[in-house]
């Protein structure tokens, strides 16, 4: 594979991955993290030594959650960086050959295509989840998306945004309080994002509701819940308010209200 022509617009966006998001993560693969993902990106390519080796670990699962596809995207990136700014030719041999050994061959159909796409963008998570809606009918969640799976069809929809580290997903079927219409099903995510910030880093708590509505993924509130200042690696545990997600009722008018146990309590309504 040829790397300098197609990696420039990818070097230049920061992404994130999903790694172990509790303490497991030693402070050595931390390190290569910060290396990788919170560089300073006035200077646009990555530290080839550092993503080479952090997408041999994705390979491996050492001190991560095995990958392959974060892998090869972690491997492309650095064999571009090599290819775009290293002085010597052992350099740029061994990021190709690291993509090569791993990842020949890999990528071939529209399915794999994508989700290397999505490591590229930086849109990776939540680990994959499958559940029912109804007799027939199943959603599934995972660094792909969601699927909707119904009898008349399977209709796949992407997770928003690049550069999310998705560390909580889960659905909630809330039953409608006169019994009928049937029950409302949501999708709810957490994820973390860092900004760049004029004394380092700043990380962000983001929360994001999606309804389904037939094949229909529609989302119905996105906020932020945090901000605090510091690094993502190691992955922050998502703080006790929030941990678990929200609490969700339908209410006889046919809304639904949603509440976090903060103090005050966060609270809101999701329209019919």
């Amino acid at each position: 594979m040829l790397f300098r022509d197609a990696v420039v617009f990818a070097l230049a966006a920061p992404f994130m991955v999903l790694a172990l998001p509790d303490e497991r993560m030693t402070e050595e693969v931390a390190v290569l993290h910060r290396a990788v993902f919170e560089r300073d990106f006035a200077r646009p390519f990555l530290d080839e030594k550092a993503g080479r080796e952090l997408g041999l670990r994705y390979i491996d699962g050492r001190g991560v959650k095995r990958n392959q596809t974060t892998a090869c995207g972690l491997l492309f990136l650095a064999a571009g960086a090599a290819a775009m700014t290293a002085r010597d030719q052992d350099a740029i041999d061994a990021g190709q050959h690291a993509f090569n050994e791993y990842c020949a061959g890999r990528f071939q159909s529209n399915e794999e295509t994508e989700e290397f796409s999505r490591v590229l963008c930086g849109t990776m998570g939540p680990d994959a989840q499958i559940f029912q809606l109804e007799p027939g009918a199943w959603v599934e969640i995972s660094p792909k998306g969601v699927i909707i799976d119904r009898p008349s069809g399977r209709m796949r929809h992407s997770l928003p945004s690049c550069g999310r580290q998705y560390v909580f997903a889960r659905h909630i079927s809330v039953d409608n309080v006169a019994s009928q219409p049937p029950a409302r099903h949501l999708i709810e995510t957490l994820s973390w994002r860092s900004d760049k910030v004029e004394q380092g880093w700043r990380r962000t708590l983001e929360w994001l509701v999606m309804e389904i509505i037939d094949s229909r993924l529609e989302v119905r509130v996105a906020e932020t819940l945090m901000r605090e200042d510091g690094s993502q690696w190691p992955t922050p545990p998502i703080p006790t308010p929030y941990k678990g997600g929200a609490l969700f009722a339908e209410t006889p008018n046919g809304t639904i209200r949603w509440r976090f146990d903060t103090n005050p309590p966060r609270t809101g309504t999701i329209g019919r």
